[in-house]
């Protein structure tokens, strides 16, 4: 029944999108700027970043306005590669019908000459009905995949490109995945390299710690992708005995008791909880300036990636393979990746084993604490013989 709901409502906002379309007037003199749709999830614009060169140097004489997900407009900014960012609330924009009209109205107003979407897992009432609205005289998109859209939602958006860039049907990690993209753009590139952030600001008051620390990242965007708090603090308590240095969790603020948790069961003296206390880009220099990041498979782990800074990712099988781990191909720092393999990898997270839905997946909670310690020795080892 819910599935049917979803259906009719997506049915009507097409259709209420497809007034705004009619009534609109294509101005036919349009300035050179490009217009990028990203509007998925904090991880997936870091590993993006690392394309954004390539399309500046394709689209050199052009402006790049970037229309962002709210929950990563403002790290955005901070990386000073665009001209503008507009922020959106990507779930108002889907369950609001006014903050949708006005959003569809911004985008169209911007006058773009070129709109570029190059999210290979398109969503049809999201990033494709922005691209719609841009009436771009050149929109460009991935041929994508069926992970967020129904078969006739993209033979209908598939229409409202005028270049849908061919994407290899096998697995492909990620940066792979974007670099397929920008080679369909014209830009080739004979090295992939993990994305690389620019000091974005300076740490100050208890952000700005004077020792040596690791960060412990609990969070997740769900139950089912954490691996156990008890597990976070027996890491944590063996690398502050084992190294003496500083605990640091972080997180967001729903996160803030889960990061007391940690630090009272690793029975740590000096931990710090950082959760909800940083910025996005606060906690990216954090992050740089760490000794190791420990976390889920989270942006984290990509954070981590993208200031040179070693890192654990406990990774269960929902996406195996096309996040995480990276690549053989891709140079650079890469997170090190923690699974307990099963048959079942590859899910799309629509787990089969038994669970209960409040705790862990099966695929999570069975990474043991030892093969993770053995891990960071590693780690460590590899860096001072470096």
């Amino acid at each position: 029944m819910r599935r049917a709901l979803i259906q009719v409502y997506t049915v009507f906002l097409w259709m209420l999108d497809s007034l705004f379309i009619f009534f609109k007037k294509e101005t036919r003199n349009k300035p050179p700027l490009v217009l990028l749709i990203r509007l998925d999830n904090i991880g997936d614009f870091i590993l993006w970043i690392s394309s954004i060169k390539g399309i500046r140097k394709r689209y050199a004489d052009h402006d790049l306005i970037l229309l962002a997900n709210k929950n990563f407009a403002e790290l955005a900014k901070d990386i000073g590669y665009f001209s503008r960012v507009i922020s959106i609330d990507t779930r108002k924009f889907a369950y609001n019908p006014v903050y949708r009209w006005k959003v569809l109205a911004k985008t169209a107003s911007l006058n773009v000459k070129v709109a570029i979407n190059p999210s290979y897992s398109r969503n049809f009432l999201i990033g494709d009905s922005l691209m719609r609205a841009s009436v771009a005289n050149t929109r460009v998109g991935s041929k994508g995949d069926l992970s967020n859209i129904t078969v006739w939602q993209k033979e209908i958006s598939d229409q409202w490109y005028t270049h849908l860039i061919f994407a290899s049907n096998k697995p492909l990690m990620e940066l792979e995945r974007d670099a397929e993209f920008l080679s369909g753009l014209g830009v080739n590139s004979k090295v992939i390299h993990t994305p690389q952030l620019p000091i974005l600001t300076k740490l100050t008051g208890e952000l700005s710690i004077n020792e040596e620390y690791f960060i412990v990242f609990p969070g997740a965007s769900w139950a089912g992708r954490k691996w156990p708090l008890k597990s976070f603090a027996k890491v944590g308590r063996e690398i502050s005995q084992c190294y003496r240095y500083k605990m640091v969790v972080c997180g967001t603020q729903s996160e803030c008791q889960d990061a007391e948790l940690i630090i009272d069961k690793s029975l740590v003296n000096e931990g710090v909880n950082l959760a909800g206390k940083t910025t996005l880009s606060q906690f990216c220099e954090l992050v740089r300036g760490a000794k190791l990041l420990i976390g889920n498979e989270t942006s984290a782990v990509h954070i981590a990636a993208a200031t040179n800074t070693p890192s654990i990712c406990l990774l269960g099988g929902g996406h195996f393979g096309r996040f995480m781990p990276y690549s053989g191909k891709v140079r650079g720092v890469k997170p090190v990746a923690i699974f307990s393999k099963m048959d079942c990898y590859g899910c799309n997270w629509k787990c089969i084993q038994p669970h209960r839905n409040s705790k862990a997946m099966p695929c999570i909670s069975d990474i043991k604490v030892n093969d993770v310690l053995r891990e960071i020795d590693m780690l460590f080892i590899n860096s001072k013989i470096s």
